[in-house]
């Protein structure tokens, strides 16, 4: 089945004549391109990769749209928003080119699109991109320029740590939460030792190395189920670049002492750093970081109105 992906894009509603006309310029593209592949095959006597040479239309993959509004004073425009459920969004597939572009052109109309930008999550060619004064006419296609404003995507993959938000209103953002018998808060730095592997002659040594974990101030320390085991946590007072690289020395150390253990510093978002000596893993310890969104301070929110995709895109949908 392939990797999948669940999220949606929020774009006004204005915009998406816009994003349906893109779609079928993709759909007349791919078409011919698939009608040479095919004839090139036949002459050639080779086997042709599809099944037709009608291309799916991605935006047949959403049953419905739902109607959206911004709840901040100064924004009249309704919106729409497009929930996709095991999509393959792969950077490189056409539709997912399509959105991505069109958001960031809405979000940053005087901005340029270059390879992997910093400032953008998009990873684009730096493909012409429409000039003019006109906008969603599609007898104008030539012509079209974004009037800018707000837009949000978001999506979330199998892996855990896969998540992508991007909400120009900056209402969402990637939040980081932690499953662990220690703390849930983050940020944090959470270490775990284990003794059971160190050989006699080198347990003096590593007496000295917990000694100097424990000159670092932890806010909890203790000895959790395993024998041989003791873990550290700092909180986020504490959870700073001098105290892990203070940590990071004491792992190498603990490496060539035939030591077991593994570290981890959370952020606010991410995982900033970790470490781990003869190939531990904080899994072994049932602690499981995850990466999601909050949407309770999501500024847009449904109007009840709901809208077939079919009636939105009528020319797509022809029999």
């Amino acid at each position: 089945m392939g990797y999948r992906s669940n999220g949606y894009f929020i774009i006004p509603a204005q915009y998406s004549a816009e994003l349906g006309r893109r779609v079928a310029d993709y759909l007349i593209k791919e078409k011919a391109k698939r009608v040479r592949d095919k004839e090139k095959a036949d002459q050639e006597g080779n086997h042709y990769i599809y099944a037709s040479t009608d291309p799916w239309n991605p935006l047949s993959g959403f049953d419905i749209v739902e109607e959206m509004e911004n709840l901040s004073d100064d924004d009249d425009d309704k919106y729409h928003k497009y929930t996709f459920e095991g999509w393959k969004w792969y950077d490189g597939y056409d539709f997912p080119g399509i959105v991505e572009r069109l958001l960031y052109q809405i979000s940053y109309p005087d901005g340029k699109l270059f390879d992997s930008p910093d400032d953008t999550f998009l990873d684009v060619d730096s493909t012409q991109i429409y000039q003019g004064e006109a906008i969603n006419l599609p007898t104008l296609i030539p012509k079209w320029k974004p009037i800018e404003s707000h837009t949000v995507f978001v999506r979330s993959g199998e892996d855990w740590d896969d998540i992508v938000v991007e909400d120009s209103t900056g209402s969402l953002s990637i939040e980081m939460e932690i499953d662990s018998p220690y703390s849930n808060k983050v940020p944090q730095i959470l270490i775990m030792v284990n003794q059971e592997d160190v050989e006699p002659k080198n347990m003096i040594e590593f007496g000295t190395l917990m000694s100097k974990l424990s000159d670092l101030s932890p806010e909890k320390t203790g000895e959790p189920w395993a024998e041989g085991e003791r873990f550290f946590y700092w909180g986020s007072a504490q959870a700073d670049n001098a105290l892990w690289k203070d940590i990071t020395n004491i792992f190498e150390t603990l490496d060539r002492l035939g030591g077991h253990g593994w570290g981890l510093w959370l952020g606010h978002d991410s995982i900033i750093d970790e470490v781990n000596a003869d190939g531990a893993s904080y899994w072994d310890s049932d602690v499981y970081p995850h990466m999601g969104w909050d949407e309770k301070e999501l500024l847009f929110r449904e109007t009840g109105k709901i809208i077939r995709t079919q009636d939105l895109f009528p020319d797509l949908f022809e029999p």
